[in-house]
């Protein structure tokens, strides 16, 4: 038997009263006008699409393009070479710490190229940089920096014939733990509990808190998203032109530029087919560069090798009949819908969000009644710096008494030796590069498509730089009916030795158009909140421990004190998820009011009622605010109170594996925030096919116990003795992990203190 020994100490309870909110549902109105709008998007497209010329002369590339599928070989003799498995919500993909969105040739389609619904959407995409420079002969040429990893054919790889070196990015080191092959992401995993998570540098220590920091992109310590990477890279071995940028350094050429790239993911339903590519581009040279154009080299392949019949529209930013959020864009699918194994396929669209910014040609670039805004002067064009909140230091953390925190002032971000930004010093919030409006931007200036390994070929300089330059053609169509690539372009700006510039884009998908439309609307206004969203809380630790047909789940309470950047402590409740898929896919049922796939099903108990455990509040029943143009409202539960363990016995069948997760979600606000639910996410190694589980997610084969294992159970009467202290209250007992019961004995002890002030 199980002996418990107690000690009572005084406890207080404090309950807080619930303030009700008040209820308010979306405007007809703006159902309407979605409505309308989406109706003239569609119109535009399908005039686009029916004037678009088509290609005659089929490549049936997809036979070669995808011959050696399973062929990995992307990091060999790469030193600093890591790539990530991004799959924070519905969008799956594996990123290089070289520039590449996909792994490109080596990579499993199914798997690691960009995937959504099981069926694969591009081969690999990457950022871009472009100038005119003088090389040593005084010769004006071209050089395009760039991370294609295609196919070893004539013009789709930069690489030097005699040696080898890849005339690409190349990633920089201390951007992530060398003795690891992962990019720094946030959550990741501690797997040895010394307070460093694996993926990050040691260099990220912060002594004044006594812990690592995360370099968030606006605000030190602080996750934009619920999944982000960082990584940053160089062009020092594009050593393919006699220039050389750097005048004490000849071993360093390409442009002398650096990118600091970040990657985001939200699990929040209305983002959860979309993810996010930020890439902040610094001259670290010492030559100024005057003629620069940005872009994002493309190559999508919807539905894999199946990518010959591919179609796709453009809609320039210029196209003002539609609105902004389906401009800046590029529509893709398959007209049969039909990919690879017969997998059902849907929309990618390709969104341009963010240039760089023009602060010298006396012109308002970007509309917003400000010329010549910037980023790295002393002043707050746009007015939003706030003393109250902002007023952080340098270190953008509170606390810290760091230079410049309560100054009064705001306070730029510091520089590294060789110009590029601090990512642990990135100035205070809404200030200067932390500030997204305080850039004049000029806005998407060139777009080319063609068919693959034909006519932009990414090796050949001269013909990318033609095709990215600003001028009176640069904007084309996009030929249908064969294998399609392009090249979005944002230029001319100057960059300055130590200046540093953004582009940014999300890849966003939907099962028809209307679907990734309203995704698209989502993802133009997380980019206007400065990559801010709304926040479910943190992730619950979850337990699961096997049985006799039954699985028993049990989890933490630190969800309960998150707070949103927006609408506070909002925590509302869990709910438990049951999957015989690691991806969740079979049980995302909950159809929206087009009937597209929208929300999972909640798993159920043996007695027909949802396994989600809510507070006793005023919020209950269905959600006030439906989620934006979707006509479905979340369900927040009963008001069943709070639970922290859940016996699932509802048709558990021995010897089969499921997939658990337990999700922590908040209420929102009735004005406007639906709920956010945490991630559940289960990461797959693409080449060891080893399962990476999240705090909130197991794995669990049910089975009876050995034969005679004999289970620890507690008599209360018997067991249980109150050995000292005061105390009335009632305690109960219950083993939900027999497992991890290794003694027989075992003292509970609770403390507490009762502050009585002095009477007045």
């Amino acid at each position: 038997m199980l002996k418990i020994k107690i000690k009572y100490f005084i406890a207080l309870v404090l309950i807080l009263p619930f303030l009700s909110a008040n209820i308010i549902a979306q405007p007809e109105d703006v159902k309407q006008r979605r409505q309308i709008e989406h109706q003239a998007i569609k119109d535009f497209l399908y005039n686009k699409l029916l004037n678009a010329p088509v290609s005659s002369n089929p490549s049936n590339s997809g036979s070669l393009k995808y011959s050696q599928q399973n062929y990995l070989n992307k990091n060999n003799a790469n030193e600093d070479r890591k790539s990530l498995f991004m799959n924070g919500n519905n969008v799956a993909v594996e990123i290089e710490n070289y520039g590449g969105i996909g792994p490109g040739f080596g990579g499993i389609r199914e798997i690691t190229n960009l995937i959504w619904r099981d069926a694969p959407y591009i081969f690999q995409f990457c950022p871009i940089v472009g100038a005119s420079v003088i090389d040593t002969a005084g010769q004006r040429i071209h050089i395009i920096t760039d991370g294609m990893n295609d196919y070893d054919r004539p013009g789709l790889r930069e690489i030097d014939p005699a040696t080898g070196l890849k005339w690409q990015w190349q990633p920089l080191p201390g951007y992530a733990d060398p003795n690891q092959s992962y990019i720094a992401s946030n959550p990741a995993f501690d797997s040895d509990r010394d307070g460093k998570p694996d993926s990050w540098p040691r260099d990220w220590y912060n002594e004044t808190l006594g812990q690592y920091v995360w370099p968030g992109y606006l605000v030190q310590g602080e996750n934009n998203a619920d999944l982000e990477a960082f990584f940053a890279m160089d062009d020092r071995d594009n050593k393919e032109f006699k220039y050389y940028p750097f005048t004490n350094d000849k071993s360093r050429q390409g442009l002398g530029v650096q990118i600091d790239g970040r990657a985001f993911q939200w699990s929040n339903s209305l983002a959860a087919n979309a993810i996010f590519f930020v890439w902040s581009i610094t001259n670290v040279s010492d030559t100024q560069l005057d003629s620069v154009v940005f872009g994002i080299y493309g190559d999508p392949d919807i539905g894999g090798g199946d990518n010959d019949d591919d179609n796709g529209a453009f809609i320039s930013p210029s196209d003002i009949t539609v609105p902004l959020y389906s401009r800046n864009m590029v529509y893709f699918f398959d007209p049969d819908g039909v990919g690879d194994q017969g997998r059902e396929l849907g929309y990618l669209g390709c969104k341009f969000l963010e240039s760089p910014g023009n602060p010298n040609d006396g012109i308002d670039n970007d509309g917003d009644g400000i010329i010549d805004e910037r980023q790295d002067n002393a002043f707050d064009e746009d007015g939003d710096w706030n003393q109250e909140t902002d007023d952080v230091g340098v270190d953008g953390i509170a606390g810290t008494a760091d230079f410049g925190e309560g100054d009064g002032v705001p306070t730029l971000g510091n520089r590294l030796a060789d110009g590029r930004p601090d990512p642990l010093q990135p100035g205070e919030p809404n200030f200067g590069y932390t500030d997204l409006d305080e850039a004049d931007q000029i806005g998407l200036t060139s777009f080319k498509s063609s068919q693959w390994a034909t006519d932009l070929r990414i090796a050949y300089d001269e013909d990318v730089w033609n095709a990215i330059k600003p001028g009176p053609e640069s904007f084309s169509e996009i030929t249908n009916d064969e294998d399609i690539v392009f090249i979005y372009g944002s230029g001319y700006i100057s960059l300055a030795p130590g200046e540093t510039k953004r582009i940014s884009m999300s890849f966003l998908f939907g099962e028809d158009l209307d679907d990734l439309l309203l995704t698209a609307e989502t993802v133009q206004d997380i980019y206007n909140k400065n990559y801010r969203f709304f926040k479910p809380p943190s992730l619950p630790k979850v337990t699961a421990i096997p049985d006799d047909k039954k699985v028993t789940l049990y989890w933490d309470t630190d969800s309960e004190e998150s707070i949103d950047p927006i609408t506070g402590k909002d925590f509302e409740g869990y709910v438990v998820y049951r999957s015989t898929r690691p991806d969740f896919a079979d049980i995302q049922n909950i159809t929206d009011g087009r009937g597209s796939k929208f929300l999972y099903e909640p798993l159920k108990g043996i007695d027909g009622f949802e396994a989600k455990f809510d507070l006793n509040n005023d919020w209950i029943g269905f959600h006030p605010v439906p989620y934006q143009g979707r006509g479905i409202n979340y369900y927040l539960g009963v008001n069943s109170g709070l639970r922290h363990s859940f016996v699932d016995s509802n048709e558990v069948r021995n010897g089969q594996t499921y997939y658990y997760a337990v999700v922590a979600y908040d209420h929102g606000d009735s004005l406007g925030i639906p709920p956010s639910e945490t991630s559940k996410k289960i990461s797959l190694d693409p080449i060891t096919s080893l399962l990476t589980f999240d705090d909130n997610t197991v794995q669990v084969t049910p089975g009876p116990r050995a034969s005679g294992y004999d289970r620890p159970e507690i008599v209360e009467v018997t067991d249980v003795v109150h050995s000292n202290g005061l105390g009335n209250g009632f305690v109960d007992f219950s083993i939900i992990n027999d497992l991890d019961v290794k003694d027989d004995s075992y003292t509970l002890t609770f403390k507490d203190t009762l502050y009585i002030p002095e009477e007045i």
